[in-house]
């Protein structure tokens, strides 16, 4: 494990195994960020350094996990945190992605996780618009089912001094291409969606859970404008 993991994981394990801090130690308050991505073995490690009668706040959107087979988590199931929680609670509003794209989004998730558009449904509105994908944005965030799929983007454009990390580059004012894994947690006034391969279409018409999550982080990136190839537009009128 790299980066915060190191540190979770270990921690996760050595509590799971019967070797609990001292009482002195426990703390009364835990927060989970991203919880949609824990597995069981590290929530049960984050409980056990709670003190007797101490509360875990867990927050996260399961429509966004993308660990489910790494963290041991049955295809297609609901994560366990949402799952063991004593009790769930709803935003009522976001701040990221209006309607009509929210109530899009909404739906094309309904198999898989029923959340209502208005949980996270900014005030503002977000229009999706079709897009000719060898029209080449000069800003905003391009998004790819895969590498090969963003790959095959940076050669058909011809680029070469384009962004791939989200998190450093500046999309209002240049263009950033990766895979829609990639994107989570970031977000643009424009995002496109890049054609998907024939495998990926595949699996949205038979409601696979990862193509489903996959494509509902993809859409709930954008602001402002959506830009969808029709062939994906007319897979998401299917879910709506």
């Amino acid at each position: 494990p790299k980066g915060e993991l190191r540190y979770l994981l270990p921690l996760a394990r050595w509590v799971a195994d019967g070797c609990p801090m001292p009482e002195e130690q426990k703390l009364e308050t835990i927060a989970i960020d991203e919880a949609q991505d824990m597995s069981a073995l590290e929530i049960r490690g984050a409980l056990g350094l709670l003190q007797e009668g101490g509360m875990a706040y867990a927050y996260g959107d399961p429509g966004q996990a993308i660990f489910a087979h790494s963290k041991g988590v049955a295809h297609g199931a609901i994560p366990p945190a949402f799952v063991d929680a004593d009790e769930v609670r709803l935003l009522d509003k976001g701040w990221r992605v209006g309607d009509p794209v929210a109530s899009m989004a909404a739906a094309v998730l309904r198999s898989y996780w029923s959340r209502p558009a208005s949980a996270f449904a900014a005030e503002h509105k977000t229009i999706v618009m079709p897009w000719d994908e060898y029209s080449r944005p000069n800003r905003g965030l391009v998004l790819g089912y895969s590498r090969t799929v963003v790959a095959k983007a940076f050669r058909s454009w011809g680029l070469t001094q384009t962004a791939i990390v989200p998190s450093v580059a500046k999309s209002a004012s240049e263009a950033v291409l990766c895979t829609g894994h990639a994107a989570k947690g970031a977000e643009a006034d424009d995002v496109y969606l890049l054609p998907w391969t024939r495998p990926g279409m595949d699996k949205l018409r038979t409601r696979n859970p990862d193509a489903i999550r996959l494509l509902y982080v993809m859409m709930t990136r954008a602001r402002r404008r959506l830009h969808v190839p029709r062939p994906i537009m007319a897979e998401v009128r299917s879910f709506v």
